[in-house]
């Protein structure tokens, strides 16, 4: 892997970025655990 990769990609092994495109607005502070509310903003 080159320095060029994403953070996410070097930890990882794997970047989704360029396939799926994931973008968040975070609302509140704080740790996201499983069950946690997600809503899609169109």
């Amino acid at each position: 892997m080159s320095d060029a990769d994403c953070a996410i990609r070097r930890q990882a092994g794997d970047c989704v970025m360029p396939r799926e495109g994931i973008f968040v607005i975070v609302l509140e502070e704080g740790e996201a655990r499983p069950g946690d509310e997600v809503r899609i903003a169109e």
